[in-house]
């Protein structure tokens, strides 16, 4: 059995994984992040503009409201409405991507991913134990 440990920023494997499980489970994970949360309403909350800065770190930007000033930092990008909306599509999304995994051939399951692995345009986020 293979013990999990989970923080904030991911899932990390305590146990003994070999590399050939390693590398399916990774692929496997840019397939969940493509086809279960990038093409969901993500894309939606993603959609309309982005302020810009001169401090770079948003400190100079604010939200005028009738109610008054927000201060960038404070402000919530995404309401409540919006979260759970979001995570229904996810979860249905990744569900259905699992799905038509599942259904593949192990030649098609190496096709897909590698389609995926080639179509990624940011860069993996490096996770320790330590994290």
């Amino acid at each position: 059995m293979v013990a999990v440990a989970v923080n904030m920023r991911g899932v990390h494997t305590v146990g003994n994984v070999n590399e050939a499980k390693k590398l399916e489970l990774r692929r496997l994970s840019q397939l969940l992040a493509v086809m279960g949360v990038r093409n969901s309403e993500l894309e939606d909350l993603h959609a309309g503009m982005i302020p810009s800065s001169k401090t770079g770190d948003y400190s100079d930007v604010k939200v005028v409201t009738p109610y008054g000033e927000i201060a960038w930092s404070d402000l919530s990008r995404i309401s409540e409405k919006e979260m759970r909306s979001l995570m229904l599509s996810v979860e249905r999304k990744l569900e259905a991507a699992l799905l038509t995994y599942e259904s593949l051939d192990a030649n098609e399951r190496n096709a897909i991913l590698n389609f995926i692995q080639s179509q990624r345009s940011y860069d993996r986020p490096n996770f320790t134990e330590a994290d």
